[in-house]
């Protein structure tokens, strides 16, 4: 990825690596920042979204919000069959592998009671970020395994701590 006068990221050649899209976006992580690229609203409302929210732990902070300008790979030294297109960005801050990563990863492991331990915790401190919410009058959504995140590692849990857990898609 090449940059230029993206807050948050220096402008220059930056190591981008591909997390994922859906039908509305497509997810690079660059370091410790995530980068969705969008040509529809759905950018704008996750951005509206982060910055309500942005005191609470359970969610990215918004690092950069607006337009880019995006070029194909052809193009290269010749801009004869460069093809480039203006998107909506989003720049937040990395908050982890998704849970559907992590059990992609694990579950076809053989069986581990502290992985197994992590995973109840996880769902238990969700619900228990949910049922806080209603206080904070949140609502939240769209909360499949793609969509929640964290930095801990399900093989170093310890019984009894928490697992902090983050909506990466607000």
């Amino acid at each position: 990825l090449v940059s230029q006068g993206v807050a948050c990221l220096q402008d220059g050649k930056h190591e981008a690596s591909y997390e994922g899209r859906n039908e509305h976006r497509v997810v690079y992580r660059i370091g410790a920042v995530i980068m969705k690229l969008c040509v529809d609203t759905s950018n704008q409302l996750e951005a509206t979204s982060l910055k309500r929210t942005r005191n609470l732990e359970q969610t990215p902070r918004l690092l950069f919000e607006g337009k880019c300008v995006i070029e194909s790979k052809q193009c290269g030294s010749s801009h004869v069959n460069c093809i480039t297109q203006t998107v909506s960005c989003l720049l937040m801050t990395y908050v982890g592998p998704s849970f559907d990563m992590l059990m992609h990863r694990f579950f076809g492991n053989p069986y581990d009671h502290t992985v197994a331990n992590f995973f109840v915790t996880a769902y238990q401190e969700l619900g228990l970020m949910c049922i806080d919410g209603r206080s904070l009058m949140i609502a939240y959504s769209d909360l499949h395994t793609a969509n929640i995140s964290t930095l801990k590692d399900p093989t170093g849990h310890l019984p009894g701590r928490r697992v902090p857990c983050v909506i990466s898609n607000a």
